[in-house]
C-alpha cells in the first residue's frame, strides 16, 4: 500500500490506528516526495477476521494521510 502525507508526525496516529485493527505492519519504506510531502509504502498482513476495506477505512481517517495505491485496487 502506498500513502502520501503531509507531515511525518502523521505516522503515529497512522501506526495507531492500523495496530487497532489487529493489522501487522511487515515492513514500511518511507520517501520524501518533496517540501512537506512523503510517500510510505507499508506492508500490511490484514487478518481474515478483518477486511481489507476496514483498514483502508482507519487509514483514510487519519488527517492529512491520503492512500494513493492498494492491492484491493482502492485509490
Amino acid at each position: 500500500m502506498r500513502l502520501e502525507l503531509a507531515r511525518l508526525e502523521a505516522l503515529g496516529e497512522l501506526s495507531e490506528r492500523i495496530v487497532a485493527t489487529g493489522t501487522a505492519m511487515a515492513g514500511s519504506e518511507t520517501h520524501k516526495l518533496g517540501k512537506g510531502r512523503y510517500a510510505i509504502d507499508l506492508d500490511l498482513r490484514v487478518p481474515a477476521r478483518m477486511s481489507a476495506q476496514a483498514v483502508l477505512t482507519a487509514i483514510s481517517a487519519v488527517a492529512e494521510v491520503e492512500v494513493v495505491q492498494s492491492s484491493e485496487g482502492q485509490e
